[in-house]
């Protein structure tokens, strides 16, 4: 299986902890590669390098590509699921998801309203990591209950 794992740069994020995860990731035998938005040119070359410190396999690092990039990225390297990690990135992969047709997840961190609940009408799970997101979620789903959006929190059964 091969996945493509989305995000927008943020100084926050904890580099280790993300290589760490891959690797675990790979043990099981799925490949993940990113697509990181709004990544300074400084910093690609360090991402770069940490990756093949952690990974000798070299996973394919994507950085600050535009839509048309992507598509093509998406159709060449046949990625069987895509996981959003940041909202900037639904209203695009929801785009590209109707027309290359691969199923993905987006992970919610932050409060949902009901504008951007219609951009993941057509995802496949909704990851909450926190109750004030799901809570967000739950509220803004509640004018579109016929519609079943499968909703995780961190540790939770799928409802």
């Amino acid at each position: 299986m091969r996945i493509l794992w989305l995000t927008q740069f943020d100084y926050s994020s904890d580099l280790e902890a993300i290589f760490a995860w891959v690797m675990e990731i790979r043990k099981r035998k799925v490949e993940v590669d990113f697509f990181i938005n709004q990544l300074p040119a400084y910093m690609q070359r360090k991402m770069q390098e940490e990756a093949q410190k952690v990974d000798n396999r070299k996973f394919k690092l994507f950085f600050n590509i535009n839509s048309q990039q992507l598509k093509n990225i998406l159709h060449y390297y046949s990625y069987h699921l895509l996981h959003v990690h940041h909202s900037s990135l639904y209203p695009l992969v929801s785009l590209l998801s109707h027309s290359i047709k691969i199923p993905w997840i987006a992970s919610c961190f932050e409060e949902i309203d009901c504008r951007k609940i219609t951009q993941l009408e057509n995802a496949r799970y909704l990851v909450c990591t926190n109750s004030f997101s799901l809570n967000s979620v739950e509220k803004a789903l509640a004018p579109f209950k016929k519609k079943q959006l499968p909703v995780n929190t961190s540790g939770s059964k799928i409802r």
